[in-house]
C-alpha cells in the first residue's frame, strides 16, 4: 500500500513539473528558446526582407485647372543655378557617339543641378559622359537615341532622383511646370530650332534643357548642349513649343506623327 501511495506522489511530482515546463516555454520572450535540456538559447532571428519603396508614377497626370484660373509670374529664370555641358567637350563633332550625346549631356546638365555642383573639367565631363555610354548599353543594349520616357526611366534608375514624363504638354503646362521651380528635358527637331550654330540644319532628334522663361520676350532660357553657345540660349516660345518631338528609342528610327512628351525633374527630395 505504501509502495502504490509512493508511486501515485511521484507520478503527481512528474506531472506537475511537466506542466510547469510547458507553461515556462510560452511565456519565454520572443528571443529565447528552451533547447531539450531546459537551458535558455538566444533565438535566431528570421531575415527580414524589406519591401522596395513604391516609387511615383513615372508618367505624371497635367493639371485639370483652366489655365486662366492660375497666376504664373511673367518672367521665371534659374539658368544660372543650371551648369552648362557640350555633349562634345573636345569639339569631337567628328565622333558618332558624340554626334549624338545630347541626351547624356542634358543627363548630366539636371544632375549637376540636383546635387548644386558645377560643371567640372572637361576632362572630367567628357569621363562622365563616356561612362553615360557605358551605363546605357547595359540598361538598353546600347548607347543610342532614347525617348522621353526611357531617358526619364534610366535617370530613375541611374541616379533614383524624382524624374516624371509629362505627355502632350501645351505651353502653359511648360510655363506652370517651371514656374514651380522645376526644370525640364525636352526632345525636340532639332532643324525646326533654326539655331544658326548648328550645323547641316540641325540634328533631328536632339535634346535640351528648358531653365526658365520670359513671357514679355515670349522666349524660352535653355541649356542647349548642341552648341559651345548655348549656355542660357534664348528660343523664341513658338519656335522652341513647335520643334518638341518626342522620337523612338532606337538607332534612327523612323519618327511617326508628334508626340510633345517631356521629362520633368524636380528637387523637393
Amino acid at each position: 500500500m505504501l509502495n502504490f501511495s509512493i508511486k501515485i506522489l511521484l507520478r503527481l511530482v512528474i506531472a506537475t513539473i511537466c506542466v510547469t515546463m510547458v507553461f515556462y516555454w510560452h511565456k519565454t520572450p520572443d528571443k529565447i528558446v528552451m533547447n531539450t535540456y531546459g537551458i535558455e538559447m538566444p533565438k535566431i532571428e528570421e531575415q527580414k526582407i524589406e519591401t522596395p519603396v513604391t516609387t511615383a508614377p513615372l508618367v505624371i497626370q497635367k493639371t485639370e485647372e483652366v489655365e486662366s484660373k492660375i497666376k504664373i509670374p511673367d518672367n521665371v529664370k534659374i539658368e544660372h543655378k543650371v551648369p552648362f555641358v557640350l555633349q562634345a567637350p573636345s569639339a569631337q563633332w567628328d565622333d558618332k557617339r558624340y554626334q549624338d550625346a545630347c541626351e547624356e549631356a542634358s543627363i548630366l546638365m539636371t544632375h549637376f543641378w540636383m546635387i548644386d555642383k558645377k560643371t567640372p573639367s572637361k576632362e572630367k565631363t567628357e569621363k562622365m559622359i563616356e561612362e553615360l555610354f557605358e551605363a546605357e548599353k547595359e540598361f538598353f543594349g546600347d548607347s543610342l537615341d532614347t525617348s522621353a520616357t526611357d531617358t526619364a526611366k534610366f535617370i530613375r534608375e541611374h541616379y533614383k532622383y524624382p524624374v516624371s514624363v509629362m505627355e502632350n504638354v501645351t505651353l502653359f503646362d511648360l510655363y506652370n511646370v517651371l514656374a514651380e521651380g522645376n526644370i525640364v528635358i525636352v526632345p525636340t527637331d532639332g532643324r525646326k530650332l533654326n539655331n544658326p550654330n548648328f550645323s547641316g540644319g540641325g540634328p533631328e532628334r536632339h535634346m535640351l534643357v528648358i531653365t526658365g522663361y520670359n513671357l514679355k520676350k515670349k522666349e524660352f532660357i535653355t541649356n542647349d548642349p548642341g552648341t559651345r553657345k548655348g549656355k542660357s540660349y534664348k528660343y523664341k516660345v513658338d519656335v522652341l513649343y513647335n520643334a518638341i518631338r518626342d522620337y523612338e528609342t532606337g538607332n534612327k528610327k523612323e519618327i511617326v506623327g508628334i508626340k510633345k512628351n517631356v521629362i520633368i525633374l524636380k528637387k523637393d527630395f
